[in-house]
C-alpha cells in the first residue's frame, strides 16, 4: 500500500503457470479497494507489462468504500520463465498536498511459463555416401531431439522414397530427450538420390513440424550373382543331376580381381571365370546337386573378389532333396507242392513295389535250380509303384 493512501489490491501476485506459446491462459481476476470512507480515489491509469493482457470494470472516479475488478490473462510469446506487473495509478481524494491530491500507484506481480514442444535434428542434411544400386543400403542413425521445454505428441514420422525410416520414438517425445531414426535407401537409378524425412507432431503451443533432406549416391552394385538361389529336382543319393547356370556379372565401374569361385555342400561347380572381370563383363558357373545322402540338402556357391580396394562376396543358394529307392517284395519264400519230372507247376506271384523315393532301375531279374520266371516290371520300377514276378 502507498504510504497514506488507504486503498488496496489483492491478491498480490498471480502465477498462470505453464501456457502453450501463443497460446492464452484462462482469466485471473484481482479486486482493487477503496479502503477510504471519507472520500473517493480517481485513476489515471491502469496497466499491464510483459506477455499479458487486462481488462477491467474500474471507472476513473471509485466511490469510498467500494471495489472494482482487473481479468488478467497470460498470452506467452516466447517459451520459458516470463513476467509481468499490473500498476494502478491514480490519487487519493481523501488527502490533499497542496493544489493537488497524494498520488498513489498499487502493483500486483504477474508470472508464468511459455511453454513450447521443438523438434530438430543435428545439421542441414544426412548423407548416407556411396550405395549399391539395387540394393538396400545399411542404415544410419537420425537422432530427432526435443530442445523445448514441454512434450510433443509424435503423429507421424515419414521418408519419402526410395528412403526408408524405422524409429524407436515414443509416442510423446519428451522435452530434453530424443529418439533414434533409422534411415536406408534402395535406389533403382543410378546417381544422385534426394528425399526428405519428416516429423509432424503437436506441442503445447499447437502443429509442431520438422524435416531434414536425405542424401545418397547410388552407383551399379560390383558383384552380381544370377539367380540368387537355385533349386534342383529331386535327384538320387550318389547321383549327379544336371546342371544349372549361375552368371557372375561386373556391375561396377572398378574390375573384379582376385575372383574365386567356391562351393559348399553336396554340390558341384565348374566354371569359365578368370580371375578378374572388367566393368560390364559376365562369366558363367556351371552347378550341378550330388547328394550323398537322402533327404532336403542346401548349400552355397560363393565368388568373391576385390573392387576398388574393397572385398566383395556374393552367394547364390543351393536346394535339393535327395532320394532314395526301396525295393520290398510281397514273400520272401516260395513253396510249391510236389511235381512231376519236366512238368511245370503252378505259377506263385511275388509282387514287387518300390517304397522308396527314387525310380529303381531294373538290370535283370533272374531265378537259380530248377526254377524259371516271367514279369511284367519292364526297365524302371517308379517310386511307389510295383511290379508282379511268376515264378
Amino acid at each position: 500500500m502507498s504510504a497514506f493512501a488507504i486503498v488496496s489490491v489483492s491478491p498480490a501476485s498471480l502465477d498462470f503457470g505453464g501456457i502453450g506459446v501463443g497460446g492464452s491462459s484462462g482469466v485471473m481476476t484481482v479486486t482493487f479497494s477503496n479502503d477510504n470512507s471519507a472520500d473517493v480515489i480517481d485513476f489515471t491509469s491502469i496497466t499491464a507489462t510483459g506477455d499479458f493482457s487486462i481488462v477491467n470494470n474500474c471507472p476513473v472516479i471509485l466511490d469510498e468504500l467500494t471495489t472494482c475488478t482487473v481479468d488478467v490473462t497470460f498470452n506467452p510469446s516466447a517459451p520459458g520463465p516470463l513476467s509481468g506487473t499490473l500498476t494502478f495509478d491514480g490519487f487519493d481524494h481523501s488527502i490533499v498536498l497542496g493544489a493537488s491530491f497524494l498520488p498513489f500507484t498499487e502493483t500486483v506481480s504477474l508470472s508464468g511459463t511459455g511453454l513450447s514442444g521443438d523438434l530438430g535434428f543435428e545439421g542441414n542434411a544426412v548423407d548416407l555416401g556411396t550405395v549399391s544400386a539395387n540394393t538396400t543400403s545399411q542404415s544410419v542413425p537420425v537422432p530427432l531431439l526435443n530442445t523445448g521445454n514441454a512434450g510433443v505428441d509424435i503423429s507421424s514420422i515419414t521418408a519419402t522414397a526410395p528412403f526408408a525410416q524405422t524409429n524407436d520414438c515414443p509416442a510423446t517425445l519428451n522435452a530434453g530427450t530424443s529418439c533414434t531414426i533409422m534411415v536406408n535407401v534402395t535406389a533403382t537409378t543410378l546417381g544422385s538420390q534426394s528425399g526428405t524425412l519428416s516429423v509432424n507432431g503437436t506441442g503445447p503451443q499447437g502443429a509442431v513440424s520438422q524435416s531434414i533432406s536425405l542424401l545418397a549416391d547410388a552407383v551399379g552394385e560390383a558383384l552380381i550373382l544370377s539367380p540368387g538361389s537355385v533349386s534342383f529336382p529331386a535327384t538320387p543319393v550318389n547321383t549327379e543331376s544336371s546342371a544349372q547356370t549361375v552368371t557372375v556379372t561386373n556391375g561396377g565401374t572398378s574390375v573384379l580381381a582376385g575372383l574365386l569361385v567356391s562351393i559348399n555342400g553336396d554340390f558341384t561347380q565348374t566354371n569359365n571365370c578368370a580371375t578378374s572381370l572388367d566393368p560390364g563383363q559376365s562369366c558363367s558357373v556351371s552347378v550341378a546337386a550330388l547328394p550323398t545322402m537322402a533327404g532336403d540338402i542346401s548349400g552355397s556357391l560363393e565368388v568373391s573378389a576385390t573392387s576398388a580396394g574393397q572385398a566383395v562376396t556374393r552367394t547364390t543358394s543351393l536346394t535339393v532333396t535327395a532320394t532314395t529307392p526301396n525295393l520290398v517284395t510281397s514273400d520272401t519264400q516260395l513253396s510249391f507242392p510236389d511235381g512231376s519230372v519236366d512238368t511245370p507247376s503252378q505259377p506263385q506271384v511275388v509282387t514287387v513295389s518300390n517304397q522308396g523315393t527314387a525310380a529303381v532301375t531294373v538290370n535283370a531279374i533272374t531265378t537259380e535250380g530248377d526254377f524259371s520266371q516271367s514279369n511284367n516290371c519292364g526297365s524302371q520300377i517308379a517310386a511307389g509303384g510295383s511290379c508282379d514276378i511268376e515264378v
